[in-house]
């Protein structure tokens, strides 16, 4: 036994085990520890985490060593409540692989005990996955919101970029991507995504695209210039709202009903033969639809669904082109 001040400091029993019966075990220290275990060692050796050796002889080290070379053998530091309907929590450290080690963080919910929590060899850190194939990657949802509830400070989700993308026309500021595991693409298929992309050499201008899949073309379809011109089917809109379909048919509708009655207006083009141009229609497509025409808050044309044009009236119904002046 080892004994200070004539009581019994650490005793070491026949099996090998250790005890401290009265009070606390300082290393390293000249003043009565705090804790349980205190450790202290003065030590000017700035922190190098590519040290080969973790620099384990520097500074208030803990070790803790297994020398088994089978792939998921462990250490750890565990932390038990009481004996009655425990719970556990580990910080666990795996080996994984070759000169290749990873943590994994251990919690347990009314006898529900998992890992819930691990940071890779290369320093992916997975939560609710113990395989994590990006810097991030999570099984659930994010949710980020202040805890204190301020003027116009919200949760917030910042993607960031390099200099050369801000100064690269064309370059990526920032990506939203949308995937799903496929049976035949594989896992993370992209299938939509959101992006900033620059659209000046001193990036100052960031242009919002929109791109969707369809089956094996994926492809831009919506974008909003640094101006707030929307483009559909336009990547460089010169308007507030610039729509463009590469073939014939219907390319705007606007307008709905509950009933499905369609009270809507449909904007459509037609070839109109050979080096003739094209037409475009305005429909109005409810089976009685009419359109009307107005300027400051009167009603001045109307054409009915017979095709009757009524100028300066909203009666006519027995000639093709009726004329009220007043």
């Amino acid at each position: 036994n080892l004994k200070g001040n004539g009581a019994d400091i650490l005793v070491a029993s026949t099996g090998g085990n250790v005890n401290i019966p009265n009070g606390k075990l300082g290393i390293g220290m000249t003043t009565s520890p705090a804790s349980l275990l205190s450790l202290q060692k003065d030590d000017s050796t700035v922190y190098d985490p590519t040290s080969d050796d973790g620099q384990r002889a520097v500074g208030p080290t803990i070790l803790l060593n297994n020398n088994s070379t089978t792939t998921n053998t462990f250490g750890q530091i565990m932390y038990d409540t009481d004996s009655s309907g425990q719970g556990v929590a580990r910080i666990v450290f795996l080996d994984a692989g070759t000169a290749s080690s990873a943590i994994a963080f251990v919690t347990e919910q009314s006898d529900s005990i998992g890992e819930r929590m691990r940071i890779d060899s290369v320093g992916n850190v997975g939560i609710g996955r113990n395989d994590p194939g990006y810097p991030l990657d999570v099984d659930g949802i994010i949710r980020s919101k202040p805890l204190t509830q301020t003027s116009n400070v919200s949760g917030k989700l910042i993607l960031a970029s390099d200099k050369n993308s801000v100064t690269e026309i064309g370059g990526i500021i920032g990506t939203v991507s949308f995937t799903s595991d496929d049976s035949d693409q594989g896992a993370d298929f992209e299938v939509g995504k959101i992006e900033v992309v620059n659209t000046n050499q001193y990036g100052l201008y960031s242009d919002m695209t929109f791109t969707t899949r369809n089956q094996s073309t994926v492809s831009e379809k919506m974008r909003i210039d640094y101006n707030g011109n929307v483009g559909i089917g336009d990547a460089a809109p010169s308007y507030k709202l610039s729509v463009k379909k590469g073939d014939s048919g219907d390319y705007a509708y606007f307008g709905a009903s509950s009933d499905g009655g369609q009270r809507g207006l449909v904007l459509s083009s037609a070839d109109n033969g050979i080096y003739l141009g094209a037409i475009h229609d305005f429909a109005a497509t409810s089976a009685s639809g009419m359109l009307t025409f107005s300027t400051g808050t009167t009603e001045k044309m109307r054409i009915d669904s017979l095709g009757k044009v009524g100028i300066g009236t909203t009666t006519n119904t027995t000639i093709p082109l009726h004329v009220n002046q007043t």
